[in-house]
């Protein structure tokens, strides 16, 4: 290795341990209390060397945000409904959905992006990315394989996710609430599902 490459290797490692420790730092403390001083002590470079990777302490956060979220991505996988009817196939992407959401992990996570400093346009960017956006291509698909004759099929996808959300996920959040009750969810779910299987009759 010459000297550029392991000068190279070296900036590499450390801006990676900068990411880490502000993520780390990020959800112990809240974006609010965590300084750079904090994530420069806990990657264990000197704030010198942290300033010379990042401006500001929203461009460290906006990075590590974007790695943790496209870790999320990578693990959510959908599962396979081939072979099922339509309203079993529907209750178990909705429900999968649902439950990837409550996981503590990505629920600390969409928390600290929603928070008045955590930058919460780039939540909103994120958590479509990652999680919504595979979802509602799914659950087009699913209908389309039923070969049901919706009218304006994508708008009926953004309703039914709109309840999911507006039902389920954002009392979750912006409530504090341990957890949905699960009838709560069958409730929403097969609100949604009746939707579409008028169109199956």
């Amino acid at each position: 290795m010459g000297v550029r490459e392991y000068q190279a290797a070296i900036r590499q490692e450390k801006h990676t341990a900068i990411v880490a420790a502000a993520l780390k730092n990020f959800k112990n403390k809240g974006y609010g209390l965590t300084s750079v001083g904090d994530i420069a002590v806990t990657s264990g470079v000197s704030l010198a060397t942290l300033y010379k990777h990042y401006r500001t302490k929203d461009d460290i956060f906006e990075e590590a945000a974007n790695l943790a979220w496209k870790d999320v991505a990578a693990r959510y996988v959908l599962p396979d409904v081939r072979g099922m009817v339509l309203s079993d196939a529907l209750k178990t992407v909705a429900q999968y959905y649902v439950a990837t959401v409550h996981k503590s992990a990505t629920r600390r996570l969409i928390l600290l992006c929603m928070t008045p400093h955590g930058l919460p346009v780039q939540a909103g960017h994120y958590f479509y990315e990652a999680i919504i956006e595979p979802t509602r291509h799914y659950l087009q698909t699913i209908i389309q394989d039923h070969k049901l004759k919706i009218p304006q099929v994508e708008m009926q996808v953004r309703l039914f996710m709109g309840a999911i959300n507006d039902m389920l996920i954002w009392p979750l959040m912006t409530l504090n609430l341990k957890e949905i009750p699960e009838e709560s969810i069958d409730t929403v779910i097969s609100y949604g599902i009746a939707a579409f299987e008028k169109h199956t009759r």
